[in-house]
């Protein structure tokens, strides 16, 4: 997932939400989503950790996140587009467009 956005909803408010929403299933367990500054980070933790590093951009009551870089533990690369496609569907859930 490269870039995303989300049309009514500030990073904090859809971080939070999207927490919240995780911690009811199987990803909540091993990832995590914060905001610092300018960017938006994703975690997942479970025999290693990789960090998926998103650019913000405000447009309109929104914002749009590009990937400005990503760090994929060796543990993780068969696991990748599985974990991505899961979190891209809860993230469609809450409004996200995902771009690319």
């Amino acid at each position: 997932m490269k870039e995303f956005k989300i049309e009514s909803s500030t990073p904090d408010q859809f971080s939070e939400k999207i927490t919240r929403i995780m911690r009811g299933g199987e990803l909540g367990k091993i990832a995590s989503i914060k905001r610092i500054n300018n960017e938006m980070i994703i975690s997942f933790s479970k025999f290693g950790t990789s960090t998926m590093v998103y650019t913000l951009e405000e447009i309109g009551n929104g914002f749009k996140a590009s990937l400005k870089k990503e760090k994929i533990a060796i543990t993780h690369s068969l696991l990748k587009s599985e974990i991505e496609s899961k979190l891209s569907v809860l993230m469609q859930r809450l409004g996200a467009i995902i771009i690319s």
